[in-house]
């Protein structure tokens, strides 16, 4: 599997700057115990580079909030769905 990856160039490239370019409105949502995709190593520098970003932390759970805390989850896109 590594080695497809790696020969299809899977990861090679910095998409970093690429969020600024999305123009819908967008929700991070990122578990407060996420140790592969943490709040502050990614979810707040995605949130930074968008331009109309929203950002949300759900409590007591880690990489899968929809299904650790699906209730918490689903509060915060109904929330954010029904706008301001």
């Amino acid at each position: 599997m590594l080695r497809y990856s790696k020969a299809s160039g899977f990861q090679s490239g910095n998409l970093l700057p690429e969020p600024g370019r999305i123009i819908a409105p967008t929700l991070v949502v990122v578990g407060h115990d996420d140790f592969t995709c943490d709040r502050v190593s990614q979810a707040e520098r995605i949130h930074a580079a968008l331009p109309s970003p929203a950002l949300e932390l759900i409590a007591k759970c880690g990489h899968f909030p929809w299904i650790e805390q699906p209730a918490a989850f689903d509060a915060v896109c109904e929330t954010w769905f029904a706008g301001p």
